[in-house]
């Protein structure tokens, strides 16, 4: 299953994308892809560059000297004050994706500058987030 794809267009040389899917295996488990591609333009077009855009032939590959390490911990750093129902979005979008990826490669910080209208440490600690 196609989980997400993400195209950054590049028209003088090609594009890359960022391909999310979502795979089956014979014995039910599911496992997560997330691969950059690049589809590399293989003609000069020149001045002709609308005309030629149809006929260019396009070639997959890997983009070179570009890694993307899935094992890096993301750090999401909120600093807020009296934004509870925002806070309380931002904590159930996050629970989603954990809950939907798995992936416990994550730090959530709220930096809470005395915010009156809800305790935010309560929050998380009552969230399912690691």
């Amino acid at each position: 299953q196609i989980v997400n794809i993400e195209k950054k267009p590049d028209y003088n040389r090609g594009s890359r994308y960022l391909l999310e899917l979502d795979l089956l295996e014979a014995s039910g488990r599911h496992l997560r892809l997330v691969q950059y591609i690049f589809v590399k333009k293989t003609e000069d077009w020149g001045s002709h560059k609308k005309q030629k855009t149809q006929d260019a032939e396009l070639k997959l590959c890997n983009p070179y000297s570009f890694y993307w390490k899935p094992t890096v911990t993301v750090h999401f750093i909120v600093p807020v004050k009296n934004q509870a129902r925002w806070v309380q979005q931002f904590i159930s979008d996050m629970e989603k994706m954990y809950s939907t990826t798995g992936d416990q490669n994550f730090n959530v910080i709220i930096t809470d500058y005395e915010s009156t209208d809800m305790n935010i440490e309560q929050a998380l600690q009552n969230s399912y987030l690691p």
